[in-house]
């Protein structure tokens, strides 16, 4: 701001050379040598030199015994606060002037020059020990130097290593983190799939109610028919009972004429005996016969009875055993159905298991490599701090 030239350049120029380490330097070899040229140098007291001191203290302490002496009559017998003051007082005056004038008998051109000539030592000494130490830190500023330039070193390869580091280490983010994004389309392309058989399933499910519907329906129709059939049966197994007690009461009523026939003959002529016994004879086999036919003919009913009895049974029990396969192999195919379903969500289910083990896996691999990448460079950090 006044025009003149920057100071810096110039602290540049001494510094760029050697570097400033804020470090104390080891005078332990400087300082034997020091001392001792201060010993040598410096000059014993003078033979006598005691007496003065040791005469002023001695005046100053029979000075303050004389006026205690003198005063002590006083003090025994009582003393104002202003007199003790003043008394106190008393007591110090005669050692301060003592001291006074045992200072001002000191201050000789010959102690002065003494005095002086020890300061020069000692500047002398303190040159000597600061050029020293000046030497010792310039010594210790290069060794510095060169360790912070190989330390430099150092960290500008570790940095270059962990840089290397971090960038593989970005690479295998990415190449996990696409991993996982094919994972997740595999993944969604797969619940697309088991969506889509879901849809199906329930898709045929109707079907599946509207056959169970229809083999209801049949199996109802059958019942019916069966029914049908059964009362059918009834009604004729009625008829062909009728049709017996109508045979029963024609042979009833064919036996009563004939008896009565027989009676009138009888009645009439014994004559005609044996034409009678003839016709007897006769009207008998005809009878028999007749009896004969009756019995075959309900023998025959009984017989297409139980035939078709038995046919009957037979349908119903075709029919049962078909509602039995079609509702077993119905129930059995219901049954695939679901356990191919539970099969494919077992299936789905064991892959997100393995996915989500995949993705826990990947992500406790990357937060391990953080986590190492970011303790070795806190390790770097320190080294580099106590090697600085």
């Amino acid at each position: 701001m006044i025009g003149g030239k920057s100071a810096e350049p110039a602290f540049l120029a001494d510094t760029a050379e050697e570097e400033l380490i804020l470090s104390r330097p080891s005078l332990a070899e400087a300082e034997p040598e020091i001392y001792a040229e201060y010993i040598d140098d410096d000059t014993p007291l003078q033979s006598g030199g005691w007496i003065a001191p040791t005469l002023a203290i001695v005046l100053a302490l029979g000075s303050v015994a004389g006026l205690g002496w003198l005063a002590w009559p006083s003090v025994q017998a009582g003393l104002t606060p202003v007199a003790l003051v003043q008394l106190v007082a008393a007591l110090c005056i005669p050692p301060l002037l003592i001291g006074l004038v045992y200072m001002l008998a000191m201050r000789t051109s010959r102690a002065e020059a003494q005095r002086f000539g020890a300061s020069a030592r000692t500047m002398r000494i303190e040159a000597a020990n600061l050029e020293r130490t000046v030497g010792a830190l310039s010594r210790r500023i290069e060794e510095n130097r060169t360790a912070l330039a190989e330390q430099t070193d150092i960290l500008i390869a570790m940095g270059e290593r962990a840089a290397e580091r971090v960038r593989g280490a970005a690479g295998m983010v990415g190449d996990n983190a696409r991993d996982i994004d094919g994972s997740i389309r595999v993944f969604g392309e797969a619940m697309d799939q088991a969506e889509k058989r879901f849809e199906i399933i329930l898709s045929t499910l109707p079907m599946a109610h509207d056959e169970m519907h229809g083999l209801a329906q049949r199996i109802d129709a059958a019942g019916l028919l069966a029914s049908q059939r059964a009362a059918s049966l009834d009604t004729q197994i009625t008829a062909l009972a009728q049709r017996g007690r109508e045979a029963d009461d024609i042979a009833g009523g064919a036996a009563q004429r004939l008896a009565a026939h027989i009676a009138r003959m009888e009645a009439t002529s014994e004559t005609a005996s044996a034409r009678l016994e003839a016709v007897t004879g006769q009207m008998s086999d005809e009878v028999d016969n007749v009896l004969d036919r009756a019995a075959n003919a309900v023998d025959e009913a009984r017989k297409g009875i139980a035939t078709q009895g038995e046919a009957i049974l037979a349908m119903l029990e075709a029919n049962q055993a078909a509602l039995d396969r079609a509702g077993k192999d119905s129930t059995e195919a219901l049954a695939e159905r679901i356990a191919t379903i539970e099969e494919a969500i077992a299936r789905i289910g064991a892959r997100l298991g393995e996915e989500q083990g995949r993705g826990d896996a990947l992500f406790a691999g990357l937060s391990g490599g953080v986590d190492r990448l970011d303790r070795e460079l806190q390790v770097l950090h320190a080294a580099g701090m106590d090697r600085t």
